[in-house]
């Protein structure tokens, strides 16, 4: 099992070491690679200055860079977001003559949606080479909260954007994690933030707050800001109350975190007490699956068959001394044998449900996971 390198840090906005530290603030994960399965870890504080939470010790960039360069990434799969609020948000601040740059991109779904539209639209990978032109648009989704130093990274990305060219940016809502059903307390989240944090990291960072998204997000319990690359005449600093009222809302999302654990345990119960003649299928090779499977008894490890998108990609399986073969979903399921199906890909849940009930799945025989 692969792990990240850390180093201890500062608070990236005040650059001060005076924190709260959280109880039971340790969240692990684990996630599946093509170099293996990755396990990750995160410690969180909150800094008595800024308010902002993070994680500290923190990946270094080198080994979080690899990280991500070895995740799975299906170029054929549609977002697991809301695209066509995407696109309404596009449309509503600048013209087909501008030019827009997504970091993050992905597999560049928006990015060709734009294009198609007529839109001088490019995408690129946070790690990715040093871009020359200057944008009158940067879009960054739900990236922000991955990735180490984010002061120093929007320093250094105001040599992409014009002049009082807009700076847009969506993160989960630190507020509002109780509607969210991503994970969003998965460890690759190592920045936490609420309206006023968001906001107060951008204006240290030399952008002024233009205005808040309330309609057009791209994922439910979501903050959408957006700013100018200009500096800020008034910059807008946490209070003390904030302070109390973040530390108390992460706190209870910490506590419920740590049942997971027990939710696993109970799905997995299930599953070890199902006929012997039933095979176990599940369909998504990802960190929820893996987590199911860690609790699993020895012989349905080894009687069950997992399929994904990314069969391709991964040589094979193994985890808990278990080498397992993962399968093209779209060649599987027409055997006779009797099945149960859970699905892990959460975000396409409802897609994947429906591909089953036409391969002949009856409904009871399939089970999607709520955490």
């Amino acid at each position: 099992m692969h792990k990240l390198k850390y180093n201890p840090v500062k608070c990236c906005i005040c650059k001060k070491n005076i924190v709260y530290k959280f109880k039971n603030s340790k969240r692990t994960s684990i996630y599946p690679t093509t170099k293996g399965i990755y396990k990750l870890e995160s410690y969180d504080v909150i800094c008595k200055s800024c308010n902002l939470i993070y994680s500290n010790p923190e990946p270094t960039l080198q080994s979080q860079g690899r990280y991500y360069k070895n995740k799975f990434m299906n170029k054929k799969l549609i977002p697991d977001y809301n695209i066509k609020n995407q696109i309404k948000f596009i449309k509503k601040n600048i013209s087909k003559n501008s030019l827009v740059l997504e970091i993050g991109s992905s597999n560049n779904f928006l990015i060709n949606k734009l294009r198609l539209l007529g839109y001088k639209a490019s995408g690129t990978d946070v790690k990715s080479k040093t871009i020359s032109k200057k944008f009158d648009l940067i879009l960054i989704n739900h990236m922000l909260e991955h990735i180490s130093n984010p002061k120093k990274f929007l320093i250094k990305l105001k040599e992409n954007l014009k002049k009082n060219g807009l700076l847009a940016i969506e993160v989960p809502n630190l507020l509002q994690y109780r509607l969210d059903n991503t994970l969003v307390l998965s460890a690759e989240h190592i920045y936490h933030f609420t309206e006023k944090t968001l906001r107060y990291l951008l204006e240290k960072s030399g952008y002024s707050f233009f205005y808040k998204e309330k309609k057009y997000v791209s994922r439910k319990a979501s903050i959408r800001l957006v700013f100018k690359n200009n500096e800020s005449k008034k910059i807008l600093k946490p209070s003390k109350k904030d302070l109390i009222l973040n530390i108390k809302s992460y706190q209870n999302e910490l506590n419920k975190f740590k049942k997971l654990k027990n939710k696993y345990r109970n799905l997995a119960s299930k599953l070890n007490n199902t006929p012997s003649n039933k095979v176990i299928y599940f369909w998504g090779y990802n960190t929820i699956f893996l987590n199911i499977f860690n609790f699993l008894n020895r012989p349905k490890k080894q009687g069950c068959k997992i399929v994904d998108q990314n069969f391709n990609k991964i040589v094979n399986f193994n985890f808990d001394k278990v080498t397992k073969k993962i399968f093209n979903p779209n060649n599987s399921f027409s055997d006779r044998k009797k099945k149960l199906v859970v699905i892990c890909s959460l975000t396409w849940a409802k897609e994947i449900k429906k591909n089953l009930i036409n391969k002949k799945i009856k409904n009871k025989n399939i089970i999607v996971p709520k955490f």
